[in-house]
């Protein structure tokens, strides 16, 4: 049977689940789910050594020898006590005291497309890999040392030697980037805030993501824009590197509009940003508007190419079917017109990240969401797979070494 200390720890976990976690935090919290994981193991260990304790018949007994049978027993308890012990030990050491992986460290673990490509023998693995990154997606927003990427936060593992307040504000798109951008910029940074927050839907799927420039047409991104300013005017960033997917920003200009420059829209955003600027004393880097990826046809991207489709043959059918990539005509175009005016406007106080120029394919003069195996750039929650984010890397760092 379990003694006090055990039911103890059992009733907690219970409250803390009943009472105290956010069911949108509670799958990436790292202590959450350590707990979770030591005590299974402890609860099965002490099964079985009960089981073992008391499932010896009579018959058996008889031929045991009593003294041993003590020992062995008085020695299975003393190993239950000191691993239990132990791993609770641990448990709260790696989740109060861990230290971040140093990037130059983590750098040697990196995923670069030429060495992938060549891991992978057919295109069943490079379809197992691609849903690898898809299951994994959510999971690997988690901010290192934190277990959670939702609301405000600050980023550990800043060198401590920089000098400069960085803050990454926007939808899961910027979570996304957040550690890339932290590997690029973390040297000069003193400290890197983040607030970011989650596409809340009524109903699946969900692709109302909320953007930082206008309030997204959707039930819960009204609150969330005014918490963006909130969260720029608390911390007073020196750099604010923002964005999110376009919603709102791609919607049609209204039919008795000819001119852009009346656009409602237009006018909401300038005001957005300039409310921004009034809080941030260097620069605003905005991520600017991209092609969405169809998902349906990125999570076919495998059997594309095991029925011999090309690279040049899924790029030319964009024209025809936008087998990847969806037509521009749904919303890209108007929004990218939409930020260009702003970083106009905004000048030298504005830098922006481009997608566009990034996966850009010389080819075909657009992008490409994919390699030339077949690996996915985007997983089914529109977010950078790793092998994207090294792609990306190189622009990232030219734009950080400019700050």
């Amino acid at each position: 049977s379990f003694d006090t200390k055990q039911i103890s720890a059992g009733i907690s976990s219970f409250v803390f689940h009943a009472f105290t976690s956010r069911p949108d935090l509670s799958f990436n919290h790292v202590f959450a789910r350590i707990w979770q994981f030591t005590f299974g193991m402890i609860a099965c260990l002490k099964i079985l050594i009960d089981n073992r304790d008391g499932g010896h018949g009579q018959e058996e007994t008889i031929f045991l020898d009593t003294s041993e049978s003590s020992k062995k027993l008085k020695w299975d308890n003393n190993l239950f006590k000191t691993y239990s012990n132990s791993i609770l030990i641990i448990t709260i050491a790696i989740t109060f005291y861990s230290t971040p992986i140093n990037p130059l460290i983590a750098r040697l673990f990196e995923i670069y497309n030429v060495v992938l490509n060549k891991t992978f023998t057919n295109y069943d693995q490079v379809e197992i890999q691609n849903r690898l990154w898809q299951k994994n997606d959510f999971v690997q927003l988690a901010i290192p040392n934190i277990g959670v990427w939702v609301g405000r936060n600050h980023r550990p593992g800043s060198s401590g030697n920089g000098t400069l307040k960085f803050m990454i504000l926007g939808s899961s798109t910027m979570a996304n980037l957040a550690p890339l951008i932290q590997d690029e910029c973390g040297p000069k940074a003193k400290e890197i805030s983040q607030v970011t927050f989650p596409c809340i839907c009524r109903y699946q799927p969900c692709f109302k993501a909320c953007e930082p420039v206008f309030p997204t047409q959707s039930w819960h991104c009204t609150k969330q824009f005014g918490e963006y300013l909130e969260a720029v005017r608390d911390e007073k960033p020196d750099y604010l590197l923002m964005g999110g997917r376009f919603m709102s920003m791609g919607d049609p200009l209204a039919e008795n509009i000819t001119n852009i420059d009346f656009d409602p829209f237009l006018a909401v955003a300038r005001d957005q940003l300039e409310e921004y600027m009034k809080h941030v004393s260097k620069k605003i880097i905005l991520l600017h508007a991209f092609p969405r990826p169809v998902i349906e046809e990125v999570e076919k991207l495998a059997q594309h190419f095991r029925e011999k489709m090309t690279p040049e043959e899924i790029d030319a059918s964009l024209s025809l079917f936008k087998l990847i990539v969806d037509s521009f005509e749904k919303g890209y175009n108007i929004a990218k017109q939409r930020y260009d005016i702003l970083l106009k406007e905004c000048g030298a106080k504005c830098d922006y990240i481009d997608y566009t120029k990034i996966f850009h394919n010389p080819e075909t003069n657009t992008v490409r969401y994919f390699n030339d195996i077949g690996l996915s750039y985007f997983t089914s929650g529109l977010h950078l797979t790793p092998i994207a984010l090294e792609i990306a890397r190189p622009d990232i760092k030219e734009l950080c070494s400019k700050l």
